[in-house]
């Protein structure tokens, strides 16, 4: 097996980490290691405050290691099927014919296309039209399906549009209340960490809800150990609080939200004793994180796929969602809803040609909805 090998060109080249939707900047620089290659944070790409973590730091091992298949390998026909190269004109002529051969007995519908939230935009872009226009074909969907879908569902029914956060991250240290749920953005996104940990300098109080003691749990001042599938139970407990004790933001919920009443009738029965009877969290600590994020100043929610990717993901991240929008938290400084994307851009290939499925081009009322 040939070994993967990397030159230089003359400008010093600089990328974006791919692992994380933190994309931290990076730049490749000469080293006296064995592939002479490193990497080192770019100190020009702000989001990332000039930091890597181990995930950019050792971005170049896949590409050079010695084992990274460099040409097309087909399987031999016969016992034992063993793998053999073969060039490229060769390959991209036997995946032609298999796709036409397919399609000719079945239609173009035969072949799906499957693509991934790492890719850029342009590449999104092109994949969408090789499926829809070169194959004809009306199936292709990514990973991102099983990532932030539900959150970016929960957004186009509140707000009208798909975003990942309603804020920049530059906002996080203003907010005087955090609240993180279902997401480990310290092993997940460490990058971002010094955001929070800013606000906590600056005395937030950081909630995290996740069923695990996590690096990021550590860091917290309160912990909820949520069991799954409890989101909206525990989340219409802390509506129901608010409410009852008239802490809710009222001009701004008749300025700029609709469903307020039913939003109401619904979290009526969650009184925080009836959810420490469905989920164990203690009545107590319900009522004090909603008072904590309803007279905090400030405030920010955060969510991720640990509460996303459930049966009822688009329910608990429009319960989350609806924190912000009855406290008024949204649109001003400090204060925010985001959905902690754990991709590079899934949102990217949401937006520019793998979003598979119906709801492609359906409108939505473009006021916040408390629902």
């Amino acid at each position: 097996m040939k070994s993967a090998l990397l030159t230089l060109p003359k400008e010093q080249p600089s990328s974006h980490c791919c692992f994380c939707s933190m994309q931290c900047g990076l730049e490749i620089m000469p080293s006296e290691k064995t592939s002479g290659l490193t990497i080192k944070p770019s100190p020009n790409f702000p989001v990332a405050t000039s930091r890597l973590c181990q995930k950019g730091l050792n971005a170049l091992d896949h590409v050079l290691h010695a084992d990274r298949i460099l040409e097309p390998l087909t399987r031999e026909i016969g016992e034992p099927r063993r793998w053999r190269t073969v060039s490229w004109d060769h390959a991209f002529a036997d995946i032609a014919e298999r796709i036409q051969g397919l399609q000719a007995t079945y239609g173009p519908d035969a072949i799906g296309v499957y693509g991934g939230g790492s890719l850029t935009n342009e590449v999104s872009y092109l994949l969408g039209k090789f499926t829809r226009v070169a194959l004809r074909s009306k199936y292709i969907d990514y990973n991102g399906r099983y990532c932030m879908s539900s959150a970016a569902a929960a957004s186009n029914q509140a707000f009208g549009i798909d975003r990942g956060m309603t804020m920049p991250l530059t906002e996080v240290p203003n907010a005087k209340y955090i609240i993180l749920a279902g997401t480990n953005i310290a092993e997940c996104q460490p990058t971002m960490m010094p955001y929070l940990l800013e606000a906590k300098k600056k005395g937030a109080v950081i909630v995290t809800i996740d069923p695990r003691n996590t690096m990021t749990s550590k860091v917290a001042d309160i912990h909820v150990r949520l069991q799954p599938g409890f989101d909206s139970v525990f989340v219409n407990g802390l509506l129901h609080v608010m409410v009852e004790e008239k802490l809710v933001h009222h001009r701004f919920i008749e300025e700029r939200t609709v469903g307020f009443e039913q939003l109401k009738e619904a979290v009526k029965p969650f009184t925080p004793a009836r959810v420490e009877e469905l989920t164990g969290v203690l009545e107590a600590v319900t009522r004090t994180i909603a008072r904590g994020f309803a007279k905090a100043e400030t405030g920010i929610v955060l969510t991720a796929r640990g509460l996303e990717q459930q049966v009822n993901g688009v329910e608990n991240t429009l319960n989350y969602i609806n924190l912000s929008l009855i406290t008024g938290k949204i649109g001003r400084k400090g204060c925010g809803y985001g959905a902690v994307t754990g991709q590079a851009n899934g949102q990217g290939g949401r937006e520019h040609g793998q979003k598979g499925g119906p709801t492609a081009g359906l409108s939505f009322d473009r006021r916040p909805s408390c629902t």
